[in-house]
């Protein structure tokens, strides 16, 4: 018989009532800053730096502000606001404080705009833009969280909810709201907002013990969303990753970001269609299956059996219809379960960063690249390989001569002849043609 372990009732209300205190932190009482105190805020590419120092309750100057641009001082000015949150844009055009209004429960009753060099532009009350259910304007925002573009253009605050987070997006030029939206989690963990305007929020559930991801478009629209478990000891920083309009999410699988980007509206894998060493676009040779469905939504990913041989599983990604664009052959890992092995292209977009890509003939790829060697196969597909991008390539074959296949010369496949399909060997390095098991799976 198994034995039985007990937890303690003390232990359990112990760590009850420490769960309570940390997720009720948010909401204690505060004070304010003694006369003297000093706090820093920094754009987010750490080029730009603010110093606060607190002054007292002095009409017009509460708190003097230095701005600081690489440890350059760049001005100083005096402000007659309490502020609580402060941003300002990697480029050093806007300047935006959000301002306490009851300090002591956290609520904000304002922000203050200012150019890159500290002139006010607007003063605007949280009054003015936010609407109550109850039919009148509410004065005070409860803030949690506030970031700005860094391109200074775009103002994104975040509250938490009783259900889910509550998600502000401002105009910074035009000093305006233009959406108020609820998303994810009641809890807001962090929010970025990127130059075109899409805001990128992380939320949690602590009953869960999930940390949700959120992208909505500037109309307010969600685009993507992403779950993970969350650790109560981690930080959003451990699992996010922010660099221009880029972001990453960790996979905990792999121990690996996913990097995708904003444009036009909608989000996509970084370099989507780039060829490279051990890697398709986002898809990474060793990539767990968990981490592709990070990536694409599962309508387009198809599990197919080429029937290679008695059985031979592999992923088709369909970016067009039900034609796959790209092959993976699958394979297992007892750290990682079903995991991507060799990856082959068969979409004319994805392209070598020599530009060699589908549809390219070999003349193309002899100008861009050295060729290590050109061999077939049993079946008398014709295989040629780079070295130096690690890449194999099935070369059109109908009017390659008799004499080739005895000798495997380079010289004598037609430069005119077209590349057919890009493969990537997944780390095994091909040395040479003698062997003739190279091959590509033909699509179904």
């Amino acid at each position: 018989m198994k034995k039985r372990h007990f937890i303690p009732f003390f232990t359990i209300t112990l760590t009850t009532f420490l769960l309570l205190v940390f997720l009720n932190s948010a909401y204690a009482k505060r004070s304010l800053p003694q006369p003297g105190a000093t706090e820093e805020y920094f754009s987010e590419n750490k080029n730009y730096r603010i110093e606060i120092k607190y002054l007292g309750e002095q009409p017009d100057k509460i708190v003097e502000v230095t701005l600081y641009e690489k440890d350059i001082k760049k001005w100083q000015k005096f402000y007659p606001v309490h502020p609580g949150l402060i941003n300002v844009s990697d480029n050093g055009s806007r300047i935006v404080f959000a301002n306490w209004g009851w300090y002591d429960e956290g609520g904000f009753k304002s922000l203050t705009i200012c150019d890159g060099q500290g002139n006010v532009l607007k003063e605007l009350m949280f009054s003015e833009i936010q609407e109550s259910k109850r039919g009148y304007k509410d004065s005070l925002l409860w803030l949690h969280d506030a970031a700005i573009s860094g391109n200074g253009d775009y103002y994104a605050m975040g509250t938490y909810g009783k259900e889910k987070a509550g998600i502000y997006l401002l105009d910074i030029k035009k000093a305006t709201l233009l959406w108020q939206q609820a998303c994810g989690y009641e809890r807001l963990e962090d929010i970025k907002v990127f130059g075109n305007g899409s805001v990128l929020v992380a939320t949690s559930d602590y009953p869960s013990g999930k940390l949700l991801f959120s992208i909505l478009n500037n109309l307010g629209q969600g685009l993507w969303e992403k779950s993970c478990s969350w650790r109560i000891s981690h930080t959003v920083a451990d699992y996010l990753k922010i660099a221009g309009d880029s972001f990453g999410v960790l996979n905990t699988l792999d121990n690996d970001f996913i990097t995708f980007q904003v444009k036009d509206r909608n989000i996509y894998p970084r370099n989507e269609f780039l060829i490279y060493k051990g890697g398709v676009g986002a898809i990474k040779c060793g990539m767990s299956i968990e981490s592709l469905y990070f990536l694409y939504p599962y309508s387009i990913i198809k599990l197919l059996d080429l029937h290679a041989g008695e059985f031979s599983p592999f992923i088709g990604i369909c970016f067009d219809g039900n034609r796959p664009s790209l092959l993976a052959e699958l394979g297992w890992s007892n750290e990682k379960g079903w995991i991507l092995n060799r990856i082959w292209v068969y979409d004319h977009r994805f392209k070598t960063e020599t530009g060699i890509a589908v549809n390219s003939t070999l003349g193309d790829v002899k100008k861009a690249n050295v060729i290590s060697w050109i061999t077939s196969n049993e079946n008398r597909d014709v295989i040629g390989y780079i070295q130096e991008l690690q890449i194999v390539f099935l070369i059109e074959s109908s009017h390659v001569p008799e004499e080739f296949y005895k000798s495997h010369e380079v010289s004598l496949v037609p430069e005119d002849a077209k590349i057919l399909a890009i493969g990537t060997p997944g780390g095994k390095i091909f040395s040479g043609p003698r062997c003739t098991s190279y091959f590509f799976p033909k699509l179904p």
